[in-house]
């Protein structure tokens, strides 16, 4: 287990359920390819949105965001 990974799993104590839930409550949809639809165009994504979509990647084999770029990659 990485660093990382122990970190997101810190960061979402109710795991699958919790990181889904406060993405789905910023307005995110998740579509039939397990990917995430941004809340509307131009939309932000906060850290703390980051931090659910890696950790539902990383933890549960979620395909990520479509439309916005990775932050470290701005």
């Amino acid at each position: 287990m990485s660093k990382e990974s122990d970190k997101l799993r810190a960061e979402w104590p109710g795991g699958e359920k919790q990181a889904r839930q406060h993405l789905e409550g910023a307005g995110y949809k998740l579509n039939d390819d397990d990917y995430w639809e941004e809340p509307s165009p131009g939309y932000k994504p906060t850290d703390q949105d980051w931090s659910a979509l890696e950790y539902l990647e990383a933890e549960f084999g979620y395909n990520g965001l479509i439309g916005e770029a990775d932050p470290e990659e701005d």
